[in-house]
Formats: structure tokens, sequence, C-alpha cells
């Protein structure tokens, strides 16, 4: 809860003070498909402070509107890293039939960062493979 919701509250709290002078600004959380569909192999704790945050990302987007402050979260699947690596994680059950990269994540996070993404503001996007559909 510390590091994936309090955390991120901190960051957002400090770069607020910025972007509402600026009126301007970007807040991208970084969730997770167990806020999804619950832990798997992850904790509980894990899956509730992922949880926080979809919700959280909506409270801010709703109060930050007006400073033209967009506030958006991610929600990615299973990724393939280092650490991911030395896992039992499969493709088996992801529609897409692979594992994510670095580099689908990086850019779901940086359209979001865009201009492009300018009247998106409040969601949260599921970058998974299909994995999780709603």
């Amino acid at each position: 809860m510390n590091i994936n919701l309090r955390g991120a509250h901190l960051c957002v709290r400090e770069a607020v003070k910025t972007m509402k002078e600026q009126r301007y600004g970007k807040i991208i959380n970084i969730s997770s498909l167990a806020a999804r569909i619950g832990g798997i192999a992850s904790s509980v704790s894990y899956a509730a402070s992922k949880g926080g945050l979809p919700a959280a990302t909506k409270s801010y987007a709703k109060l930050l509107g007006t400073y033209g402050i967009n506030v958006n979260a991610v929600c990615p699947g299973v990724v393939h890293t280092a650490m991911t690596a030395q896992t039992a994680y499969t493709a088996d059950q992801i529609p897409l039939g692979r594992l994510g990269g670095t580099s689908d994540i990086a850019g779901v996070v940086a359209f979001l960062a865009s201009d492009d993404a300018a009247y998106i503001t409040g969601a949260s996007l599921d970058v998974n493979g299909g994995q999780f559909m709603l």
C-alpha cells in the first residue's frame, strides 16, 4: 500500500503544485491487470493497492480537470522483463498469444502524455493482449 498507492499519491501531490501554476499537465498512474481481475500469482495486498489506482485516477481527474491537467492510468498485463522471466507466466491465456513487451506499455504512456490524448482524462487503459476484456 505504501509503495503502490501512497507513493503514487505523494508523487501526484508534488507534481500538481507546478501543473496547477502552468494550468497544464499529464499524470499517468501505472496500475495493473491485478486491479481488474484480482491477484493470481500476485498477493492480495498487491491487487488491492493497484486496484486503488483507477479509483484515485478518476478522483484526481475530476479535481484537476479545471486546471488543464489530464489524469489517466495504464493497467498492464504480464510484461516480459528480467523479473517475469524467472516466473511461470505463459501466454496460454492471452488472446494475442504473447506476453507484453516494455515497448507495448511505453507506447501507451507516450500517447497519454501527448497532446493527441488531450480529451482523455479519468481513463484506465488495459494493455494486456486481450487477457481482460470488459
